[in-house]
């Protein structure tokens, strides 16, 4: 019974560690959400990194390019 409870406990801590290594907008763009212009590239660069960071809670697929040659992504988020 003890086992369980320890190895349920790692578990937690585990998974609170993984979301607290998501970096928000703020600290990524390096300024507040709405303050200044946010290019699409680093939009993109943003999405990129929490799918690298958290693959089983953010799924990145490209469903096709602006007419300028960016990609356009559709992100599946879950907890």
């Amino acid at each position: 019974m003890l086992k369980k409870i320890f190895t349920g406990f790692l578990i937690c801590i585990f998974m609170l560690n993984a979301q607290a290594q998501i970096p928000s907008p703020e600290t990524f763009l390096g300024y507040k959400i709405g303050k200044d212009y946010t290019p699409h590239w680093k939009i993109v660069d943003y999405f990129k990194k929490l799918a690298a960071t958290a693959p089983e809670m953010v799924k990145l697929e490209e469903y096709g390019t602006t007419y300028e040659g960016r990609p356009l992504l559709l992100a599946f988020v879950s907890s």
